[in-house]
């Protein structure tokens, strides 16, 4: 009996064995097999990029050197086709965009970036619905004693008009950096601090005005800045160094460039993983861009037959984007009403719609609040705060500070800014009351049409940051 159970224990011992092994064996030639899945991909997907940026120099060099020359002309044609397509080259190693995006293929949203956008979403939404309001957040009597601080010129002041605003807390040694970008189509940066306020780089690079700008990811010394312009164009700048010796320096340089619109691009909006990017345009359509890869990898909207987006931003989330339109189609724009759509991500399609303006309109500014709870959105003349739980609106706020209006809330979400004229707060807790009304320039912030007032909080709101029609920076601190 023994020796029964002896070599039955025997042949369990071997058997199991024997399965580790075939386990060991079929792990490594899994690990193997998608390796090399990995590696193919990545090698398609650099071919797919070399063929459209060949096919794009290609298509330079026919318009350089004639769309169909003679016998007699071909000989002369050749040198302008090799400096086209050395040209082409050139521009798409400089601005990190190579070929238009019509001429590329769109890898979409592939199950890697869905994944990364899901854990961002989890770890986020975790604690921030019931996360208790931050230390040292401005009390509302503190913020109705708020008063202008300092101005000074951020923008040329032959071309008046500040038309993008964003602010990167700690982003200087000491202090927070400011991006601004204007109607003389540049992108400048500025810091704010107690001590001193100041310009100290300009960012040139786009043809026509710069009409959103944004700082991508939260850390102070490794945050790319993305800029929209009317020139279709969104740019991506990165930091290249922060000091140097005695001397500080907040020192970007362009990355790359983006040229998937056929018109205006309107705002670019960080995702909160810092990875990726989503640009608007008047065009109708929205791009969504993986910043490393220096990609768009999925476009969508309407197109020219839907609305023109004016403005837009993700949710603190990540998971749904909101995007404010103007009253019409691109090429035809009746007056109606200005709508926000929103989108979901993940499945890349419309999810709702929500009409902002009781009479004719674009949407010219959005804001979601961070706890997620809240959307707020400016028209001409008013603003409005949505329930996103309900989709419905909750409040219509009626400032009497003009037609040109700007939104945002703080970061804590407990304050909501709108400027026009002058800035007024209303506080979230206090049911949506006025808790302070902020003047400059005895009564007046200065409105230019065609330029949204911009309003952006500091950390814990701390102070306001506003431009508007000028080439001024105005800085609000108790």
């Amino acid at each position: 009996m023994l020796a029964a159970f002896h070599d039955e224990w025997d042949a369990a011992a071997l058997e199991t064995h024997a399965l580790r092994r075939d386990l060991g064996e079929a792990r490594t030639q899994l690990s193997q097999a998608l390796y090399q899945h990995d590696a193919a991909c990545r090698v398609i997907a650099r071919l797919l990029r070399e063929r459209d940026d060949a096919r794009a120099a290609l298509a330079e060099a026919q318009r350089a050197g004639g769309s169909a020359p003679g016998a007699g002309e071909r000989k002369r044609a050749a040198p302008a086709a090799e400096a086209g397509a050395e040209g082409a080259s050139a521009e798409a190693a400089a601005g990190g965009g190579g070929a238009p995006a019509e001429k590329r293929a769109k890898a979409g949203l592939t199950a890697d970036v869905l994944e990364a956008m899901i854990a961002c979403n989890k770890r986020l939404s975790k604690n921030r619905k019931k996360r208790p309001a931050p230390e040292g957040l401005a009390a509302p009597e503190d913020v109705q004693y708020y008063e202008v601080e300092d101005k000074f010129p951020v923008h040329q002041a032959s071309k008046p008009g500040v038309l993008a605003l964003a602010v990167l807390p700690g982003g200087y040694p000491g202090a927070d950096l400011v991006a601004s970008g204007g109607v003389d189509t540049r992108v400048n940066l500025s810091i704010l601090s107690k001590d001193l306020d100041k310009r100290i780089q300009s960012l040139a690079g786009h043809k026509k005005k710069v009409l959103d700008v944004s700082f991508v990811g939260s850390g102070a010394t490794s945050a790319l800045l993305a800029s929209g312009s009317a020139d279709s164009t969104c740019k991506v700048w990165k930091r290249t160094k922060v000091c140097a010796g005695l001397e500080l320096y907040a020192d970007f340089e362009l990355a790359s460039t983006f040229q998937d619109h056929d018109s205006e691009v309107t705002a670019v909006c960080p995702h909160p993983t810092g990875d990726y990017l989503a640009t608007a345009s008047t065009d109708g359509t929205w791009g969504f861009y993986d910043l490393q890869a220096a990609l768009c990898l999925a476009q969508m909207g309407g197109g020219a037959a839907g609305p023109a987006f004016t403005c837009g931003a993700f949710h603190p989330d990540g998971l749904i984007w909101g995007g404010g339109t103007g009253g019409g189609s691109r090429w035809h724009r009746p007056g109606g009403t200005g709508v926000v759509q929103v989108w979901d991500v993940k499945t890349q399609k419309k999810a709702a719609e929500m009409a902002c303006s009781s009479g004719p309109g674009d949407v010219t500014a959005l804001s979601f609040s961070e706890n997620g709870y809240y959307l707020a959105t400016a028209t001409q003349g008013e603003a409005k705060v949505w329930d996103l739980r309900k989709l419905k609106c909750i409040e219509t706020l009626h400032p009497m500070i003009g037609d040109q209006i700007g939104v945002a809330f703080d970061h804590s979400g407990a304050y909501l800014g709108v400027c026009g004229s002058e800035v007024q707060v209303y506080g979230v807790k206090q049911g949506w009351e006025c808790v302070a009304t902020l003047e400059a320039d005895y009564g007046c912030i200065p409105i230019k049409k065609g330029c949204t007032p911009q309003v952006r909080f500091g950390p814990n709101a701390k102070y306001l940051a506003v431009a508007a029609g000028d080439h001024n920076l105005r800085y609000f601190h108790a």
